[in-house]
C-alpha cells in the first residue's frame, strides 16, 4: 500500500513553522487512510529530512529512534516542545513588531506573515489581557529598549506583568553601572567600590524600628580618594577621616601629609557612613542569590555598594553561632547615629562544587542578609549568570 502513496516532502523550519508542517503531516495521514501508529512513524521518519532527523537523534538520546518504545507521538511531542519551548509572549511580541515589510514584498504576503506571528503574541491570553496599557508599555519597553542585553533579559520571561518587567529593567541597568564601577575602582585599588545609582544610591538593611541602613556609594578625578570616576563632590569618602592624619575629607592614599614625609600621626579606623533609608520592599530592585553557609541555605540581596557582607545576630544564630572577635569596623548613618556591630565571623561558603572561608559582619539588627564585594570577587560570582543566565564572555556586563 505505502508505494502508491505520494511523499511526504521534508520539513524546512527556515521556510515554514513546526506547527504547519505538523498540522499538514496530520491531514497527510487522513487523506492516504494510514492510522497505524507504526507506519506513521516510519513515513514521518523517512520523509522528515536529514536536519530534523539529526534534530530527534539527540532530543531522544540516549534512546535510538529505531528502538520499539519511541512511538510517533513521542516524536511529534518533542519536537512541540523543542520549537514551542522559546516562543514565550514576549519573544512573539518582539518578533511581531519587528516584522517590517521586505522590499518588493506584496502587501497581502507580508499581512499573512504579521498574521501568523500575531497568533503567538497571547493578546486575548496573556496576564495583561485585561490592562491594554500596562501591555502596551511593556511591549515598547521591548521594542525601544537600547540595550539588547536587557532586552534578552525581558525576552527570557514568559509573559511578566508590567511591574516584573520595569523590574527587570532596573536591576540590569543598576548591575551594569555597578559592574563598571567596580572594575573601575579595582583599577584604582580603592578598598570600596560600587555604584548603585548615577550620583548616589543605597543598598539597604533593615533595622528594629523599621529603617535601614545602606552604603552610599559613589559616580573625574577625585582629590579625596584618587578615583578617575567621579568628582569629589560626589566622593562617599569626602566625609571620612584619613586613617593617616586623623583629618576628615581624604582617605590615606591621597595624604599630602604621608607624601610629605610626615609620619607622626596614629592611624584610626575609617569610619564608615551610612544613610538611614525606609525599607520598602515592593519597590525594592535588589538581586537575591542563595548560598549554602555552614550547610545551611541563606538567600542575600546581592550589595554592589558594600565591601561588606552583613547579617543580623538572628541569622548568626542559625549559623550556629559561630566565634565572634572584635572589629574595628565602624558603621554610622549620615546623621551621626551609630549602628550598632556585634563582630565579625569566619564561616564556610559552599558555592559552583568549592568551599570558601569568608568573614561576615555581624549586626544587632533584623534584615535580609546582603552579600558584598569582597564576596562576591572572592568566589568569582559571575553577575552576568545571576542577571542574564549566561556568562559568554562576549555579553558581560561591564563590556556594555
Amino acid at each position: 500500500m505505502t508505494t502508491t502513496i505520494p511523499a511526504l516532502h521534508s520539513f524546512d523550519h527556515h521556510n515554514s513553522t513546526w506547527q504547519s508542517y505538523r498540522d499538514r503531516i496530520d491531514f497527510y495521514f487522513k487523506a492516504n487512510k494510514i492510522v497505524d501508529n507504526d507506519d506513521k512513524k516510519a513515513l514521518f521518519l523517512w520523509s522528515v529530512g536529514d536536519s530534523t532527523y539529526g534534530l530527534l537523534e539527540s532530543l531522544m538520546a540516549p534512546d535510538q529512534l529505531t528502538d520499539d518504545k519511541i512511538k510517533y507521538v513521542d516524536l511529534i511531542k518533542k519536537l512541540d516542545l523543542h520549537y514551542d519551548a522559546t516562543r514565550n509572549i514576549m519573544t512573539a511580541t518582539y518578533e511581531f513588531y519587528s516584522c517590517h515589510q521586505k522590499p518588493g514584498q506584496p502587501f497581502s504576503e507580508w499581512k499573512a506573515e504579521l498574521c501568523n506571528k500575531l497568533r503567538h503574541c497571547g493578546f486575548n491570553s496573556s496576564k495583561l489581557k485585561d490592562r491594554p496599557q500596562d501591555r502596551a508599555l511593556r511591549d515598547a519597553y521591548v521594542i525601544g529598549i537600547n540595550n539588547p542585553k536587557i532586552r534578552q533579559a525581558l525576552l527570557k520571561e514568559e509573559d511578566p506583568d508590567l511591574a516584573a518587567a520595569e523590574k527587570i529593567i532596573q536591576v540590569a541597568e543598576r548591575l551594569e553601572q555597578d559592574v563598571r564601577q567596580f572594575n573601575s575602582s579595582n583599577n584604582t585599588n580603592l578598598p570600596t567600590v560600587a555604584k548603585l545609582q548615577q550620583k548616589k544610591s543605597t543598598s539597604k538593611y533593615s533595622s528594629s524600628n523599621g529603617k535601614s541602613f545602606s552604603t552610599a556609594t559613589t559616580s573625574d578625578s577625585c582629590q579625596s580618594c584618587g578615583s578617575t570616576t567621579h568628582s569629589r563632590s560626589e566622593c562617599k569618602y569626602r566625609t571620612f577621616a584619613c586613617n593617616f592624619c586623623k583629618r576628615t575629607g581624604h582617605l590615606e592614599r591621597v595624604c599630602q601629609k604621608k607624601k610629605n614625609g610626615n609620619n607622626t600621626s596614629k592611624r584610626n579606623p575609617t569610619t564608615h557612613q551610612l544613610k538611614c533609608v525606609k525599607w520598602n520592599k515592593s519597590k525594592s530592585t535588589q538581586l537575591s542569590m542563595s548560598l549554602r553557609i555552614n550547610g545551611r541555605d541563606f538567600t542575600f540581596d546581592v550589595d554592589t555598594g558594600s565591601d561588606h557582607t552583613i547579617i543580623s545576630s538572628d541569622d548568626w544564630k542559625q549559623l550556629g553561632s559561630p566565634t565572634i572577635r572584635p572589629t574595628s569596623l565602624k558603621l554610622e548613618c549620615y546623621s551621626g547615629q551609630q549602628l550598632d556591630i556585634q563582630g565579625e565571623c569566619d564561616v564556610q561558603i559552599h558555592y559552583q562544587k568549592q568551599n570558601f572561608n569568608l568573614t561576615m559582619v555581624v549586626i544587632k539588627r533584623t534584615g535580609t542578609p546582603l552579600l558584598g564585594l569582597r564576596w562576591i570577587s572572592a568566589m568569582k560570582i559571575d553577575l552576568n549568570i545571576l542577571l542574564y543566565g549566561t556568562n559568554n564572555t562576549s555579553q558581560q556586563v561591564n563590556k556594555v
